[in-house]
């Protein structure tokens, strides 16, 4: 269950770096990224809590926990820059047209 809300989060944060209504996708993204990314986190954890033997097993969830656990932290330091980056870009709505993430008049996706 958690990692399909770890799936949507990374939706929610395609469709705000892509598609109409980036803002609020944003906005949304800023707390459900990192909370879908610790919830799997705190899946991995209870791994390493509740299974004993083998060691690799609790190593492989340790491992699991921490990169869910910066993935979060991640997702958070990403979407707050991002969600200020279209609060404070002139114009920016939730009526926006699709487009790609930049900044106005920059060209350097046209070149591609």
């Amino acid at each position: 269950v958690t990692y399909c809300l770890a799936l949507t989060a990374s939706f929610v944060g395609r469709s705000a770096a892509m598609g109409a209504g980036r803002l609020r996708f944003a906005r949304c993204f800023v707390w459900w990224g990192p909370t879908a990314s610790w919830l799997v986190c705190a899946n991995y954890l209870l791994g390493v809590v509740l299974v004993q033997k083998p060691w690799t097993l609790r190593f492989y969830f340790g491992v699991g926990a921490l990169w869910w656990a910066l993935a979060g932290l991640a997702a958070l330091i990403i979407g707050r820059t991002f969600e200020k980056e279209l609060s404070s870009t002139k114009g920016s709505s939730d009526r926006e047209e699709a487009g790609i993430v930049g900044r106005p008049g920059d060209t350097s996706a046209d070149e591609l």
